[in-house]
């Protein structure tokens, strides 16, 4: 193990965690990025079923109460996803479906501040002052404020553009069927420019720096571009794209044609009524 740590040139001290080796005083994520109907698939959740959910940015573990469990405990290393959690449960008690989609900031809306002065008396007093401190956040919209959707926001307006038109990516999201999309990935997509601009902002570099943090790929052996660009491939031929919720935010900004699982009106009620 000692020869396989020289030969990593990996540096470790017994007593050192990753709260020292990484930040958490920020929003890494404001949105989860699993998706959430294969969880729930996967998990088979049962009513009555008591889970335990990595809490990130609250998706999942809200997503899991729309199955009625008895408990979902949420828990994270970051108290500032904490806050993200905490803030999204507060949202659905207190506000109207319309109210939250404009509130989290996938519908447009001028009063987004108002609103949080409205309902912020229901968070604790660590989460409360976190969000008093970061008005901004507030007023864009807290699902586009982390530092994961930050990367790819700069992914949306600055190398995207490089490779492919507006309309590209439009007719990419208007694909209805798998031949389809094989084709249209092969002809138009999958050009040079995109393979060699995806390889560099993907790279463990690149996204330990600006998406993630150069500590989560500590132990990562595999080429972190090819990996992920196998994956993309994957999500832009087999897979539906233009239902997709998580491709629609990458390349578009927001969630337009399709909603994660947590935030779909038919979702709403269960979630809101299986929260304390």
């Amino acid at each position: 193990m000692e020869e396989r740590k020289k030969m990593l040139n990996i540096k470790e001290s017994p007593t050192e965690s990753i709260e020292k080796r990484a930040r958490f005083d920020i929003v890494r994520y404001a949105n989860c990025w699993e998706d959430a109907d294969i969880l729930l698939e996967a998990l088979k959740v049962k009513e009555g079923g008591i889970y335990l959910s990595i809490a990130s940015a609250g998706d999942n573990s809200l997503s899991l109460l729309a199955k009625n469990p008895s408990k979902v405990f949420a828990i994270d290393i970051n108290p500032v996803q904490l806050a993200c959690v905490e803030l999204k449960k507060i949202a659905f008690l207190n506000l109207s479906y319309e109210e939250l989609l404009k509130f989290l900031g996938v519908n447009d809306s001028n009063d987004r501040e108002s609103i949080y002065s409205k309902i912020s008396h229901n968070l604790s007093a660590e989460a409360k002052e976190f969000w008093d401190a970061h008005p901004k956040f507030i007023k864009r919209g807290i699902i586009h404020i982390g530092k994961f959707e930050n990367y790819f926001r700069l992914f949306r307006n600055w190398i995207l553009p490089l490779v492919h038109t507006r309309r590209t990516v439009n007719q990419l999201l208007d694909t209805h069927n798998e031949a389809e999309r094989i084709e249209f990935y092969k002809n138009k997509w999958n050009t040079l420019p995109w393979r060699w601009l995806f390889r560099i902002f993907f790279s463990r570099r690149l996204m330990g720096r600006l998406g993630r943090d150069p500590e989560f790929f500590r132990y990562v052996e595999t080429d972190v571009a090819s990996c992920i660009f196998k994956r993309a491939e994957h999500a832009l031929t087999v897979l539906p794209t233009d239902n997709n919720p998580y491709l629609e935010y990458i390349l578009t900004g927001n969630f337009k044609k399709a909603l994660p699982f947590y935030l779909r009106r038919e979702n709403f009620d269960s979630i809101r009524n299986n929260l304390d």
